[in-house]
């Protein structure tokens, strides 16, 4: 009896531990946004931008193919986009467990601005809504993360550009 009493006693202790620091339930929903070096279908450039700026006007989920609920709406936000991941939204998904989210659905303004060197030309996405419409079931402690990624590689002519595929996916 002995032999057990002070493992007992050890384990009791460190699940008051435990138990006292709590348990991450939270579930979140995470996007990141970077710029890749991949040429799009289509790319006629010889030249590749830094940058781009991009203004990011709404983010929308969809859940269980009925629900709106805006992750994201205004003030819009211009966007730095840079070859380095940054998160441009990490929504608590606390609220919906036991939901599924249908579809995701970024919205970001017609106009951009691309850097390449000393040059700066503007223009408009053809499309500038992006969508994700693979299911997710939000669970509790489960969180999602997904990257937002702009293919950018050889787009830019003179002063135009063809345009950059984006393509939202899980990470």
């Amino acid at each position: 009896m002995v032999k057990h009493a002070l493992p007992l006693w050890i384990c009791l202790f460190y699940a008051t531990l435990i138990q006292g620091c709590g348990v991450d339930e939270a579930s979140t929903l995470t996007i990141d946004l970077f710029g890749a070096n991949a040429a799009p279908e289509g790319a006629t450039g010889d030249k590749t931008p830094f940058r781009i700026d991009m203004t990011l006007e709404s983010i929308g989920l969809v859940l269980d193919s009925t629900t709106d609920v805006e992750a994201f709406s205004g003030p819009a936000s211009v966007l730095q986009v840079i070859d380095r991941p940054q998160i441009i939204l990490e929504y608590s998904l606390t609220n919906y467990v036991d939901s599924t989210i249908t579809a995701i659905n970024v919205t970001f303004s017609n106009g951009v601005t691309l850097y390449e060197g000393d040059n700066t030309i503007t223009g408009n996405l053809e499309t500038p809504v992006i969508s994700y419409t693979t299911p997710i079931v939000i669970e509790t402690g489960r969180s999602e993360s997904l990257d937002m990624k702009i293919s950018w590689k050889n787009i830019i002519t003179d002063q135009s550009f063809s345009q950059p595929t984006v393509v939202l996916s899980e990470n």
